[in-house]
């Protein structure tokens, strides 16, 4: 009798990236332009949605740059929801987020969020429609003791 074993690897991208705590990371293109940032946020703020009130996230990054993303519903940690919202990258005009999902993480994953920003138009809403996307996360500084 002969045995064969095969093995089969899957190598791939499993979502946006995780950020340890006081980091930015933006990768992805637009209309044919890389999108890369990486270090710092200047800004971070957070608050969930609860009731009638929609979460929000805006994230400041060097040379004037956010992100800012709304959802509707409560979301817990390492869960995601979709979202909309607005990016202005340092160098060009400002994009509108018509479709995205935002995934906040747990103090063990650095705390913060990250995000996969899937339709986006150019300009102010609602845009011109532009092909690309952009995955990203960030996270706040350590809590003082």
């Amino acid at each position: 009798m002969r045995w064969m074993c095969v093995l089969l690897v899957a190598c791939g991208n499993d979502g946006p990236p995780t950020c340890a705590a006081n980091t930015l990371e933006l990768d992805g293109h637009l209309g044919g332009m890389n999108v890369h940032q990486s270090g710092t946020p200047t800004s971070y703020a957070f608050n969930n949605a609860f009731g009638p009130t929609h979460g929000a996230v805006s994230i400041g990054f060097s040379d004037s740059g956010v992100v800012d993303l709304t959802w509707a519903d409560l979301v817990a940690d390492d869960q995601s929801t979709n979202a909309i919202g607005s990016l202005l990258l340092s160098s060009t005009s400002p994009y509108c987020i018509k479709a995205a999902t935002i995934t906040p993480r747990s103090d063990s994953e650095g705390g913060g969020v990250s995000f996969s920003l899937t339709t986006l138009t150019s300009g102010p809403c609602p845009g011109m429609p532009i092909d690309g996307s952009v995955e990203g996360c960030a996270a706040p500084g350590a809590a003082p003791n």
